[in-house]
């Protein structure tokens, strides 16, 4: 089985390989294929430039992502307590989403992440092997409609989306901010309004976001982009309830590729990215001396 995930892993990383230099020859389809990652590489490229501009400009600091591999020194007690072997069971021993809650004042991250649960949906749009968050968190702001105000503020003003293209869906929680959000132009009928228990039981986001590694859940409302016939979110942003104890600050989070398809329509391919991941796990294994996690197989053969 070694041996045969060996040869999956030369072939898939070898072809790459061939693409990049296929697009250098002027070969028509391997360059419009290569020519379409460069531009959604860019894409997000300054789109990182611009939040950057933008945050540093509100007085947030830029921290460290946290490893994409889990071990036991890295997994710690992140909010219900998660250990590196509930990742190891539940996503392959890879970072499922952002963990920066309570960590600083005013920060924000540029996360890795890879999800398991994304292997068998890779032929739908915009669904990648791995992902950027820009996560954000501020314990400054007084209550989420200021954190609504920062995100849209960026998306409308700074990345010049549409507001007659941008929808929220949330739940009824969402009612106090609905001033907020429609104060950037958002239709009222843009604003969808979801069962909360039927949220809760989802936990995919969308009125209730719920991490299935580190049983962390959060009431939110996501931010949709619609682009021609394809709707895709492109933000999550938790409400915080007031009773929480375990939430120190406004929490939210940007998906970096889906916002430059959003901008541009540039949208890198699961192809496009799979080597990306690979040769990504294996020189974090190797820098930080530990084994390559099951995850890692588990996206080689998906191939």
């Amino acid at each position: 089985m070694e041996e045969i995930n060996k040869s999956r892993r030369d072939l898939l990383l070898g072809s790459a390989a061939v693409v990049a230099s296929g697009a250098l020859l002027g070969v028509p389809n391997v360059a419009l294929a290569e020519s379409t990652a460069s531009a959604a590489e860019n894409a997000v490229l300054r789109l990182r430039q611009k939040l950057d501009h933008y945050m540093q400009e509100l007085g947030y600091s830029e921290i460290q992502p946290k490893p994409l591999i889990l071990s036991d020194t890295s997994a710690g007690a992140v909010c219900k307590g998660a250990s590196a072997s509930a990742y190891m069971q539940t996503n392959g021993g890879l970072r499922y989403d952002d963990e920066l809650i309570g960590t600083s004042h005013a920060s924000y991250v540029y996360q890795s992440a890879a999800r398991i649960e994304d292997i068998p949906k890779k032929g739908l749009p915009n669904v990648l092997p791995y992902f950027t968050i820009a996560a954000i968190e501020s314990d400054a702001l007084p209550d989420t409609g200021a954190l609504i105000d920062l995100i849209f503020s960026f998306l409308i003003n700074n990345v010049n989306l549409a507001a007659r293209n941008l929808s929220v869906t949330s739940t009824e929680l969402i009612f106090p901010y609905k001033k907020n959000i429609m104060a950037f132009g958002i239709p009222e009928r843009n604003i969808m309004i979801r069962n909360l228990d039927a949220a809760k039981a989802a936990g995919q986001g969308s009125g209730w976001f719920l991490n299935p590694v580190t049983g962390f859940s959060t009431p939110s409302l996501s931010v949709e982009y619609q682009r021609g016939r394809q709707k895709q979110e492109i933000a999550e942003i938790m409400i915080l309830e007031t009773s929480r104890s375990d939430l120190k600050g406004q929490g939210g989070g940007i998906g970096m590729e889906r916002l430059a398809w959003a901008q541009t329509g540039r949208m890198f391919t699961w192809e496009q990215r799979l080597p990306q991941l690979l040769e990504k796990i294996e020189a974090e294994a190797a820098s930080r001396g530990v084994p390559l996690p099951i995850g890692y197989t588990n996206f080689l053969e998906s191939a």
